[in-house]
């Protein structure tokens, strides 16, 4: 009998069960951090600040991580550009006599504000209680201020005289004058290179660090001139300081500059969490 029923063990199947654990989540976060620009040209960005709040789904099967969200992040950065000479030839002043018109864009300081829709796409994986996410995020910038100042000067060289004409603003060749400018400057859209890594604590809370870098120029081309001259000639009168488009100074600059976005900060999320528990058998 016992040996009929070690065949009948033998016979059976061996089975052994695995376990995949599902865990959909939902979720709230808020980001605050160090924003900057970095330029290909001669122009210092001081760097600023910027904060954020967004949602996201995040997919976590066994060690893997999957999420994607909507972010609204606001931003600031201080820029700060030395100078900016140029000559225009051949302009008419005041009298109609013919002179080649020089400046100079001194002492340039902007700051600007920009608000932008962000959507990530990140993998990565969670080892409890480290995680660490990886992708690109998809920029679109909807809002953009800039406030700026700086200073601009003038002058006139002539045929028939042997200095230039500087230093005189009734004839409208200036020196330092002052000027200010408020007005809307929008960013290109971007694709950045977004790095995360952090603790998860109680399976519901999410502390980390996070750094974005954008690889695209976000630096749109200027939609007006740097100085607008009258259409009806090119008048030295037409060109005063109030005249000036500081909000396109920075694409002015040559050679063409680069501007590209990096973000260093922290990330505050809460996740509201879901878990399903799928079981497998292999049989032999």
């Amino acid at each position: 009998m016992k040996r009929y029923f070690v065949i009948l063990l033998l016979l059976l199947p061996i089975r052994e069960y695995a376990q995949t654990i599902y865990i959909h989540s939902f979720g709230i976060e808020t980001t605050f951090g160090y924003k900057d620009y970095l330029y290909s040209a001669q122009v210092d960005a001081h760097g600023g600040g910027g904060a954020g709040v967004g949602i996201l789904y995040d997919l976590q099967i066994n060690h893997f991580a999957f999420q994607i969200g909507v972010e609204a992040s606001w931003t600031y950065t201080s820029l700060y550009q030395k100078s900016l000479v140029g000559h225009l030839d051949n302009m008419l002043d005041e009298k109609g006599d013919l002179c080649n018109y020089h400046y100079e864009l001194s002492n340039h300081h902007g700051k600007a504000n920009f608000m932008t829709i962000d959507s990530p796409l990140l993998f990565g994986g969670i080892w409890k209680p480290f995680y660490f996410l990886v992708g690109i995020k998809a920029k679109l910038c909807i809002v953009g201020q800039l406030s700026s100042y700086g200073e601009f000067s003038s002058s006139g060289e002539y045929v028939n005289l042997i200095s230039p004409l500087q230093n005189m603003p009734n004839h409208y060749f200036y020196d330092d004058e002052q000027i200010r400018n408020n007005s809307s400057m929008k960013l290109n859209h971007d694709v950045a290179v977004s790095g995360e890594f952090g603790v998860q604590l109680y399976n519901k809370y999410r502390i980390g660090a996070y750094v974005d870098y954008g690889i695209l120029n976000v630096l749109p081309p200027p939609s007006l001139p740097l100085i607008n001259l009258n259409p009806r000639g090119p008048y030295i009168q037409s060109i005063t300081p109030g005249s000036i488009q500081l909000a396109h100074f920075y694409q002015s600059i040559s050679p063409e500059p680069s501007l590209h976005s990096m973000v260093i900060g922290v990330k505050f999320t809460v996740l509201f969490s879901k878990k399903d528990i799928h079981y497998s058998c292999h049989c032999y």
